[in-house]
């Protein structure tokens, strides 16, 4: 297999910039931009927060431990709509049928920051914020939570007196149990992922019925099977869960946790990875991309053409490249080259699940192309010329970034690979 001109595998940082192991003389390094700052999963599986334009090197997790080398992780613009999300003292947050223990125990950050929520005496034994909601819309609810001497979680929407719509959780064995939609409310897509020192992130997308319905936490030792959660299940007062930093934003897929400290609402702004005066490392004529990870679609098409690129070369517009990338509006992966605008050859992958890794790679010469996913031939084509490339995007292309994107280790080759090494690597 001939060597790549390009090869990065997400591993040197420092701020604006991300360092391509080759070339080594510094002119495949990336630049980085992102206005804010944000939060990754560092190498002891723990939650931490980098500054602006920090490349986020994202950890691996299986079965709450990591696994594997980290990825480049790059994201949209999200809004955390709690505002003083870790700060449970806040008169932001009302309090039910619960005491609250502050800085009780250690954290999913590493440091002695977790609070417990224990069930007393009155009814529901929640927390909540009062929030604006739009009847309709589609909001994700999450929280890190532990079991203590109480196992169960429940989290969801809680409106009029004593209504909820909501799912359950198992923090001992880390399963979802039980959701209660009611009317117009719905509650859907739960998951629970397990982290580091059994500690888990729980989730679930919710729509609300009515405009005034608030996001809720509630603390339960009692497992309910069906009508609404909201049942008065009293505790000691003392012992109960351990919960940190809870999320909830208007989208559909769930992103890395978005601090708060403030009243209001805090914004993470949209990561930006790119290589501009690249046309000597990029094959004029012929060349080959590999890339290895994964995009998830967000739905909301701000991005349009611009979005979701686990790889690409262009001219620094949408109107010619040859590219990688999953389509924000109906999360299938376009491969294709672009001139002048429109779709000269390519074809599409549809991933067998959201986030599925996965390893592609598309050969282009003029009047001779190839596209392989996973081991196996997806497209050839004879026909199609190649246009002028300078610049290399992972994420977003000239306009804003509109999908979640992981990239374990991308490669660009000046020539273009026989379909059997097209095969090696992808496999």
């Amino acid at each position: 297999m001939s060597s790549a001109s390009l090869e990065m595998y997400p591993s040197g940082i420092k701020a604006t910039k991300l360092y391509s192991q080759k070339p080594t003389d510094g002119t495949g390094d990336f630049a980085v931009a992102r206005a804010s700052s944000a939060t990754r999963i560092n190498k002891d599986g723990l939650i931490e927060t980098v500054s602006s334009n920090v490349p986020r090197l994202n950890y691996p997790l299986i079965d709450g431990v990591v696994s594997g080398c980290p990825s480049l992780l790059l994201e949209p613009q999200e809004t955390q709509l709690i505002s003083y999300s870790n700060d449970f003292s806040n008169s932001d947050w009302q309090k039910y049928g619960v005491n609250l223990y502050y800085n009780s125990a250690i954290g999913i950050d590493g440091t002695l920051s977790a609070t417990t929520l224990s069930r007393a005496s009155g009814s529901t034994n929640r927390i909540n914020q009062n929030k604006l909601l739009v009847a309709g819309n589609q909001y994700i609810i999450s929280i890190y939570a532990k079991a203590d001497s109480d196992k169960y979680i429940t989290i969801g929407l809680v409106y009029g007196a004593l209504n909820y719509s909501a799912v359950q959780f198992d923090l001992v064995n880390g399963i979802v149990l039980n959701s209660y939609s009611s009317g117009a409310f719905s509650v859907h897509s739960p998951k629970i992922e397990k982290m580091p020192n059994n500690w888990y992130r729980v989730s679930a997308t919710v729509s609300p019925g009515i405009n005034d319905s608030y996001p809720a936490f509630i603390a339960s030792n009692t497992l309910w099977t069906s009508g609404s959660p909201g049942v008065f299940d009293p505790g000691d007062g003392v012992s109960g869960i351990y919960i940190q930093k809870p999320m909830f934003t208007n989208s559909t897929v769930l992103t890395s946790y978005i601090e708060n400290t403030s009243a209001g609402t805090a914004t993470r702004l949209a990561d930006v990875v790119e290589k501009t005066g690249a046309s000597s490392i990029i094959g004029q004529t012929e060349g080959t991309l590999f890339v290895e990870g994964n995009a998830k679609a967000t739905g909301t098409g701000v991005g349009l053409n611009n979005s979701g690129y686990l790889l690409a070369i262009s001219d620094g517009t949408i109107s010619n490249q040859i590219s990688i990338r999953l389509y924000p509006f109906d999360g299938i992966y376009y491969i294709q080259v672009r001139i002048a605008g429109a779709s000269t050859t390519g074809s599409t992958y549809t991933p067998a699940t959201l986030g599925e890794n996965v390893k592609i790679a598309f050969a282009y010469k003029t009047n001779d192309f190839a596209i392989y996913v996973n081991g196996t031939q997806l497209y050839t084509s004879s026909s199609g010329a190649v246009p002028a490339l300078s610049v290399i995007s992972i994420g977003q292309l000239g306009g804003a970034l509109d999908a979640t994107v992981d990239v374990k280790n991308a490669q660009i080759y000046d020539t273009r690979l026989t379909n059997e090494n097209l095969q090696t690597l992808t496999t």
